[in-house]
């Protein structure tokens, strides 16, 4: 009786991320430079108005489309979807309809941030068969529960300034988390390299 086919092994999996390696890294320093980009433009006029946090959402739901692409095979497609479609409807709500009507819906958008956090965790945890690096994404998700959870607490104290800081700051902060993935993986790959030769 034959045995049943054995799952692709480490380094295979590491070979098909280091395949898109520097599309993740563009990817993290894209999430990175929005968010220093949005977070200097906040203090530098010392508020916020609604288009800037409309366009950061858009810009981040655009960003995460692209990013999860690129590991696609070691995640749930279809749930990353809504939360893209969920960053960019919010984004399109807060220019067209800001104000209280928004500040209606924040509880909700407060509690997807969450889930998205949970999301970004499990990206991490499911990536770490692809090799070393994948405790930043995990970190990159720990830190959206963590803001998406202050802010709900916090609700309905919340200031516009306070959410479009900490938003900013979690971009930014997740485009490191990619950033850093990208570099272990290239030290997975030269690993995997070096074993494969050793085997010969």
């Amino acid at each position: 009786m034959t045995s049943p086919p054995r799952p692709a092994t480490t380094s295979r999996q590491i070979v098909q991320l280091k395949r898109r390696q520097g599309n993740i890294l563009v990817a993290g320093i894209l999430f990175a430079a929005a968010g220093l980009m949005f977070f200097c433009n906040i203090i530098a006029v010392a508020g916020v108005s609604w288009p800037v946090i409309g366009l950061m959402l858009i810009a981040t739901g655009m960003l995460q489309f692209y990013a999860i692409w690129q590991i696609r095979q070691h995640v749930h497609l279809p749930a990353w979807g809504l939360v893209v479609v969920f960053y960019i409807t919010f984004g399109l709500f807060a220019l067209t309809a800001p104000g209280r009507r928004f500040a209606g819906l924040a509880l909700v958008f407060f509690a997807g941030l969450v889930a998205i956090g949970i999301l970004r965790c499990h990206c991490g945890y499911v990536s770490r068969r692809g090799g070393r690096g994948w405790y930043w994404l995990l970190a990159g998700g720990t830190v959206t529960v963590a803001i998406g959870g202050l802010l709900a607490l916090r609700w309905p104290l919340n200031e516009l300034s306070l959410v479009s800081q900490l938003l900013a700051i979690d971009l930014a902060l997740n485009g490191l988390a990619l950033i850093a993935f990208a570099v272990q993986l290239g030290h997975a790959a030269a690993d995997g390299a070096k074993e494969r030769t050793g085997d010969r």
